[in-house]
């Protein structure tokens, strides 16, 4: 009996040793997790951070670019009145578009 009462407390121990292990592990693994959540949350707020100004720096440019065309587009007009002007061809009907 005395074998057998020492085997069974030797097995709980040695169980509660493995318990203790698992848990400490268990509390390792949930702060690795919740790091990794803020990591991750504080990731996807600046990539919309960064979204919106890419998309600001996207339509100033784009904007930037309209205006050229407008600028060029009048300038092409002023051209286009001073050639055919100049050589006697100013029927709006003969100019291309």
């Amino acid at each position: 009996i005395m074998k057998c009462t020492e085997g069974l407390n030797r097995e709980m121990e040695r169980k509660e040793r493995v318990k203790a292990s698992g848990t400490k592990e268990n509390e390792s693994l949930e702060g690795d997790c919740e790091r990794i959540e803020k990591q991750s949350s504080g990731m996807k707020e600046k990539f919309e951070r960064f979204k919106f100004s890419d998309d600001e720096k996207y339509n100033a440019i784009l904007e930037l670019h309209r205006e050229d065309l407008r600028q060029l587009e009048l300038e092409l007009k002023e051209s286009k009145r001073f050639i055919f002007g100049a050589i006697g061809c100013s029927d709006a009907s003969q100019e291309p578009n």
